[in-house]
């Protein structure tokens, strides 16, 4: 090759190698300018990009808050939860989002006329199927209580058993929040407690500062189910699963032969490819 076909081939390169860093980094900017507004969206369409429920707590008056004087926390905690994930595309992007179905049954002992103070994740956009049951009972909420997101449930002296169930939407990340909601230095004693996570994805992980399952999740069906269970044990960390979150840009399911690639296994299959292209270093964290 003479010097002068050389100098036109490193020309030739360098011009389409300026051409596609300069669409790249348009693609980049419009993203980034964009991003802002569709993670809004995406929280008022679906649900925030954390959805956590804190623990309840017993009170001896409904107008207490946690921590005063005449509240405690709960004597046992048999709590599931069924993720189901779905990758929904907005703007330019694949947003990680979940349907999260809760069932949990909380013994209280009372020794006198009490009170179950249960609060509703915050920022949530949707509620669906809100059951409260006291000893098998289904208990009346007022339509005020289910608005505030704050449910008082009255106990009468006894070993009492209160059931609560409803199915919410969220992104992202789903947390169970022993004690206080934001502070994670607050310990909090839980006694016969158990958290399972059923999910319907494998490619679970643990949310920085949240604590790991007591074992090591197993395989379950499509997905995997992760277990938190203490006798007796003081924490503050919460509790949870945090989904796959790739923030690259996936084409869009427009074509008739790429109808597929809309299913979950699929989107995720392909951003852990594609994620793993860029960086190849990045695996799914081990479970």
């Amino acid at each position: 090759m003479s010097v002068l076909r050389f100098f036109a081939v490193a020309m030739i390169f360098a011009c389409v190698s300026v051409a596609w860093m300069i669409l790249g980094g348009a693609v980049w900017m419009r993203t980034e300018s964009l991003s802002t507004d569709l993670e809004r969206e995406m929280a008022q369409l679906v649900g925030p990009p954390e959805v956590r429920q804190v623990a309840p707590y017993v009170a001896e008056k409904p107008a207490l808050a946690r921590g005063q004087e005449g509240t405690r926390d709960v004597d046992s905690s048999a709590i599931a939860v069924d993720l189901k994930h779905e990758h929904r595309y907005k703007g330019l992007l694949w947003f990680s989002t979940f349907t999260a179905g809760f069932d949990a049954t909380y013994g209280v002992e009372c020794d006198k006329p009490l009170w179950l103070m249960f609060e509703m994740p915050g920022e949530i956009r949707r509620l669906d199927a809100l059951e409260v049951l006291v000893d098998g009972q289904p208990v009346a909420l007022s339509g005020a209580e289910k608005m505030s997101g704050r449910l008082g449930i009255p106990l009468t002296p006894g070993n009492r058993s209160v059931t609560v169930r409803y199915t919410t939407l969220g992104q992202n990340v789903w947390l169970y929040a022993p004690g206080w909601a934001s502070s994670a230095t607050t310990m909090t004693e839980l006694r016969r407690f158990q958290l399972s996570v059923a999910t319907d994805f494998r490619e679970i992980d643990y949310p920085k500062g949240s604590s790991s399952p007591s074992q090591r999740a197993v395989q379950s069906g499509s997905g995997m189910k992760a277990q938190w269970q203490y006798a007796s044990s003081m924490t503050g960390q919460p509790m949870g699963i945090a989904m796959l979150l790739v923030r690259v840009l996936l084409p869009r399911s427009d074509g008739p032969d790429d109808h597929h690639r809309g299913h979950p296994d699929a989107l995720r299959a392909d951003a852990g490819h594609r994620a793993r292209q860029v960086v190849p270093s990045l695996q799914p964290s081990p479970v």
